[in-house]
């Protein structure tokens, strides 16, 4: 079973899809958040194994999450995946993924 943490700000709409998606692929959201502050905090805890992250977030968005997460003074949060989640599927939008940490 893979601990997955959602951080999207609509999560009705995404909270729905992922737990369709993961009833195929082992997968459990332990944890949905709308804020990519409370996902920083909860990274550095452990026990979650993915990060389904989305990019476009009001206060603080998902490649500055991503990079603060990275620089966590704890190996744990330094190595969690860290999966885009977003509309925008350009060239340019993987690379941002990339550069910020995301796998």
């Amino acid at each position: 079973m893979i601990n997955t943490l959602l951080v999207e700000d609509d999560l009705y709409i995404q909270r729905h899809f992922v737990e369709r998606f993961s009833e195929e692929e082992d997968i459990r959201i332990v944890a949905a958040v709308r804020d990519a502050f409370e996902a920083e905090g909860l990274c550095g805890q452990g026990g979650i194994d993915l990060v389904l992250m989305d990019v476009q977030m009001p206060r603080l968005d998902g490649y500055t999450a991503t990079k603060e997460i990275r620089t966590l003074d704890n190996p744990f949060a330094a190595n969690i995946p860290i999966i885009a989640m977003t509309a925008n599927a350009f060239e340019e939008d993987k690379k941002m993924a990339l550069a910020s940490g995301m796998n």
